[in-house]
């Protein structure tokens, strides 16, 4: 960083009466930015053409596309297709609890149609949008003889699972969808390629990956499973520390994770670690916020949250309680019974309070994020996190 540019943002930071900025601040700074700048280019590189495309696509356009534009349009292709499948899913469930009166705090079926006509009519102008489909989950557009070629090729065929939860096939030049599985399709294992050379194991074992972009209906998906986030981040730029820091409050849990040596030299204790972690909580829930729990490498050689961070005597229901754990930390802001003050109250000081009362708002929510792979993952957390509780995603980069 240039001395000029040092010397403007310690000018500004002097405004406020004090230096906001130091010259390890900054560069902090110049890092979330510089990664965020980063996720952004790759997240354009990676959508421009859907983006930009409108029409539907032809049996000869992709007929001749080349190896390496087919390989391209077969990826797209199935991100869109598992992503409508994943809002189809999320569509039926949320069809379901509106339609399960006996969820709901009062009314009936007839005041709910009621109060949703008057919700549609006091909206600001009468129009209503319709979503446009993707031309990478239209129908393409052939000749019966055309479409036959793309549904006999063996490589054309992709096993999703749909949004009921069962397995599907997806023809990627067609984009059909079928239940029943295809004569021609071939079971996908692991094996020699063509070349003769070994191919390399799935980096995702199987589990769930996720972009940026599809992150919070993720997460909301798990939150009305009563399942708590678990983002597996192992990019180097900690893309999710960033994200969270503008979309969230970030609680970091990942100091705890360097070796004494350093600890001692750093004057870190997870005393002061868990009691900062305290104050995260109770900002994210005033806030109504996400708060994002960076456990970075914390694995199997450290502290156990389970045994040290949710009990006493470094932390327990005051300081780190166990409920963060539990349906992303919802029951938290949830009165168990008439009268029973719900339990985040407990982590309030009398500085945390508002007028003597605790302000917290709903949209409180609370997910992890690791930087192990998901090879190792289990390994490393079972014995610190309640895993059986969790959601666990990958983060989808340019890598995967």
């Amino acid at each position: 960083m240039s001395a000029g540019v040092w010397a403007q943002l310690h000018a500004e930071s002097l405004k406020n009466g004090e230096a906001a900025y130091t010259p390890r601040a900054a560069l902090e700074e110049v890092k979330r930015l510089r990664g965020l700048i980063r996720e952004f280019s790759v997240s354009m590189k990676n959508n421009v053409n859907v983006l930009l495309r409108e029409t539907k696509f032809t049996c000869t356009e992709i007929q001749n596309m080349s190896e390496a534009e087919r390989a391209e349009h077969k990826r797209i292709v199935i991100e869109a297709m598992v992503k409508r499948e994943k809002k189809r899913k999320r569509a039926q469930k949320k069809a379901a609890i509106q339609g399960d009166y006996s969820r709901g705090i009062c009314g009936t079926a007839e005041d709910t149609s009621v109060e949703k006509e008057m919700s549609e009519l006091s909206k600001v102008g009468s129009g209503k949008v319709e979503n446009r489909e993707s031309p990478y989950v239209l129908p393409v557009e052939g000749s019966e003889e055309e479409l036959s070629i793309f549904r006999n090729d063996p490589k054309a065929w992709k096993k999703i699972l749909g949004a009921s939860d069962v397995w599907i096939y997806l023809n990627v030049f067609t984009h059909e969808m079928c239940g029943l599985r295809p004569e021609c399709y071939e079971d996908e294992y692991l094996g020699e390629n063509e070349a003769g050379e070994k191919e390399q194991e799935d980096p995702t074992c199987g589990l769930e990956t996720v972009g940026s972009d599809d992150l919070l209906d993720a997460i909301e998906m798990a939150i009305e499973d009563r399942r708590t986030t678990l983002i597996l981040d192992p990019s180097n730029d900690e893309i999710m520390r960033t994200y969270f820091s503008y979309k969230g409050v970030v609680c970091d849990l990942s100091l705890l994770a360097k070796s004494l040596g350093e600890q001692r030299r750093e004057g870190i204790t997870p005393k002061k670690v868990f009691q900062e972690a305290r104050k995260k909580i109770v900002q994210a829930a005033k806030a109504g916020s996400t708060l994002a729990v960076i456990l970075g490498s914390l694995g199997k050689e450290h502290i156990s949250l389970k045994d040290k961070a949710c009990r006493k005597p470094l932390g327990g229901d005051k300081v780190f309680p166990s409920g963060l754990f539990v349906a992303a930390g919802k029951d938290l802001i949830t009165s168990r019974a008439k009268g029973v003050k719900p339990e985040i109250e407990k982590l309030f000081t009398k500085d945390d309070k508002e007028g003597g009362v605790c302000v917290f708002r709903d949209k409180f929510n609370v997910v992890f994020v690791s930087s192990h792979l998901p090879k190792d993952y289990v390994e490393e957390l079972q014995h610190s996190v309640p895993l059986d509780r969790m959601k666990v995603l990958y983060l989808k980069t340019d890598r995967v």
